[in-house]
């Protein structure tokens, strides 16, 4: 009967191949890391555009009906102009912006922008081809 000794097991050189494998899944979930990171970034960055540009829109109050004592009401042709020019001016890295809506919201004063946005992928392109979408809203009230 013959017994193996420690030199010849058939497990030696498993550690080895692991290794490698192991290094390959930690650069794999970094790449996704940086990528979601950059994504939610840029869902910030966007969500405080819509709010600077619903800021912006809602000095598009409508003077003329003010005067003639209707209740406060927001331009909307006149808003777009303005969140057409904020928007000109901006840049989020890599990514397109898009005004989706701008409406008046339930209450009297208030206008609501919507914002859309293509992210491409930072390091994490084998995650697919197609950039991620992320949306943002703006909602503004004045009195």
């Amino acid at each position: 009967m013959r017994t193996l000794s420690r030199k010849s097991r058939p497990e030696s050189g498993t550690a080895l191949l692991l290794y490698p494998a192991g290094v390959l899944v930690l650069l794999l979930f970094g790449a996704m890391a940086i990528d979601l990171a950059a994504i939610r970034d840029q869902r910030t960055e966007l969500s405080n555009l819509a709010r600077t540009a619903a800021d912006d829109a809602a000095a598009a109050v409508d003077i003329q009906r003010l005067r003639q004592g209707d209740p406060l009401v927001i331009d909307l042709d006149v808003a777009r102009q303005f969140v057409a020019i904020d928007l000109e001016n901006q840049r989020m890295g890599g990514a397109q912006i898009r005004v989706d809506s701008i409406h008046a919201g339930a209450d009297p004063g208030t206008v609501v922008v919507e914002l859309s946005a293509t992210v491409p992928h930072i390091i994490a392109t084998w995650m697919g081809d197609q950039p991620l979408h992320v949306r943002a809203t703006g909602r503004r009230t004045i009195t």
